[in-house]
């Protein structure tokens, strides 16, 4: 078996740093289980930005059921590296004109 695909097995969701979306910052904190993740660094997180109370408490109601969302694929869920922010303004040239793709915003997240 492949050593990189161990290692992919074994990591958790998340990334080394936190990061961005354009200016809204990523918290990347490695979370072992996928719905917590998304939960609580990608939905919540949102939520709060917002700072709308009935938004707020909608969306912590609607956050409480997420594990029954994901029920049919639990503990199937693989850490894959993601592109959080794929967008035109993510594309340049290097020295030479070759196209560059980059990304401010990767995460370990669902492979799918």
């Amino acid at each position: 078996e492949d050593e990189d695909e161990d290692e992919e097995e074994s990591r958790p969701f998340g990334f080394f740093v936190d990061n961005s979306i354009g200016a809204t910052p990523q918290p990347n904190d490695w979370t072992a289980d996928w719905v917590e993740f998304y939960r609580e660094k990608r939905l919540w997180h949102q939520l709060k930005l917002t700072g709308d109370t009935k938004l707020l408490r909608l969306g912590e109601t609607a956050l409480e059921r997420l594990d029954e969302v994901f029920s049919p694929v639990a503990g199937s869920v693989r850490p894959s590296i993601l592109h959080g922010d794929l967008w035109s303004g993510n594309v340049a040239a290097d020295r030479a004109g070759n196209p560059v793709i980059y990304d401010p915003a990767c995460y370990y997240g669902h492979h799918e």
